[in-house]
């Protein structure tokens, strides 16, 4: 018995979504090293464990002893780990760094391996300030604990150039595993998942496998890392250095080189990242009308990411204490520890209009901050 389309009754037309836009992944760092020339298998390769790494680059004795301690941490284990080479017909490690990243852009943080001069880190420490990657550095320079006038070690050199982006570590120890107590830094801010509640980490009081504390006095401390408990030294060259506290071996202070926290400057990349990647995906999803209910769609599409945020601990319930803008005004409380405000289509220029632009949005957040220096008061009755 022979039967008719049923497209004759129900024609269907099929049409599958476009793949969502993904946002940077923060969980991938490259280590820069050395070689005559670039290897067969590439520029830059990414392996998942020490074993991998080191089958492949059996001679390279300075990348080896960096992935051990970047694998080899108790408290975490990062996923993977890229391997960038810089070639002798490089110029330079601004050259090396680029052309890494012209074959793979998709890593966030990046180190050198421990021979790198403290010249050629801070050259790759500019270009990730300008390409908005993270720099994870450590230094064992004698000019550290007793410095010149004026000094010339690497966590000065990019202090002075208020390098955010850079975290420059400080470490006296001779070992294979104290020259790289960056790969240890790095692998601890590479293993945050964002998604999951309460994720942020910082550095302050992180304690790592394999490395041995230095030995600083206070006022070297204070020099290198400026004063726990928040007074402004202008003199301090914001950098790290794992040290004794009590009775154990800990880092101090989790900083970058322009002062701010390393965890919120991270956590504050991936907020900007999922943003872009929310906007875009809504509009490529639909064709969002120029109008005060259209702004409404890309607000609703931000506020998933902005509560991802209050929940991995970036952002909290708190009160606005700047000048408001919208419906929220200085004093006023932030339940969801953000606001959003699309200003009226109406208040657009016609070439704005023209142009399809969206209206200017504003958000606004609290910070969630975190508790690094406790003094309390004792009050003792006899």
């Amino acid at each position: 018995m022979s039967t008719l389309s049923l497209n004759n009754i129900v024609p269907i037309t099929l049409q599958v979504s476009a793949v969502a836009q993904a946002a940077r992944d923060f969980s991938v760092g490259l280590v820069l090293t050395h070689a005559a020339s670039v290897p067969e298998a590439g520029r830059v390769q990414t392996f998942k464990s020490y074993a991998e790494l080191s089958a492949a680059f059996p001679s390279d004795t300075v990348v080896k002893a960096f992935a051990a301690i970047y694998f080899g941490q108790d408290a975490f284990t990062p996923r993977s780990l890229k391997v960038g080479v810089k070639a002798d017909a490089d110029a330079n490690y601004t050259d090396a760094i680029t052309a890494c990243y012209n074959v793979d852009p998709t890593f966030y943080g990046v180190a050198c391996v421990s021979d790198v001069s403290y010249a050629n880190q801070v050259l790759v420490a500019a270009w990730c300030q300008a390409n908005g990657c993270r720099f994870f550095a450590n230094t064992q320079e004698s000019d550290v604990l007793t410095p010149a006038t004026p000094p010339t070690n690497l966590l000065y050199v990019v202090s002075y150039a208020a390098y955010g982006r850079t975290m420059a570590s400080y470490s006296d120890a001779t070992a294979d595993a104290g020259n790289n107590m960056h790969a240890a830094i790095m692998g601890f801010y590479m293993t945050v998942d964002y998604d999951q509640s309460n994720a942020l980490k910082t550095a302050l009081m992180a304690t790592f496998t394999g490395i041995g504390q230095s030995v600083v006095t206070q006022s070297q401390f204070l020099q290198i890392c400026g004063n726990p408990n928040g007074t402004t030294e202008a003199t301090a060259w914001h950098g790290n250095v794992y040290t004794g506290f009590g009775s154990s071996p800990v880092l101090m202070r989790g900083q970058s080189a322009d002062g701010r926290f390393t965890d919120e400057g991270l956590a504050l990349d991936w907020l900007v990242a999922n943003l872009q990647a929310d906007i875009v995906n809504a509009v490529r999803r639909q064709r969002i009308p120029q109008t005060d209910k259209g702004s409404e769609v890309i607000c609703t599409e931000m506020r998933t990411t902005l509560t991802k945020a209050a929940r991995n601990g970036l952002i909290a319930p708190g009160v606005w204490n700047f000048p408001g803008f919208g419906n929220l005004s200085q004093g006023d409380a932030m339940p969801e520890g953000f606001y959003i405000y699309a200003q009226p289509v109406s208040t657009m220029t016609a070439a704005d209009r023209a142009a399809r632009k969206a209206p200017a949005i504003t958000v606004a957040l609290c910070g969630a901050g975190a508790i690094q220096y406790v003094a309390p008061t004792i009050i003792f009755q006899r």
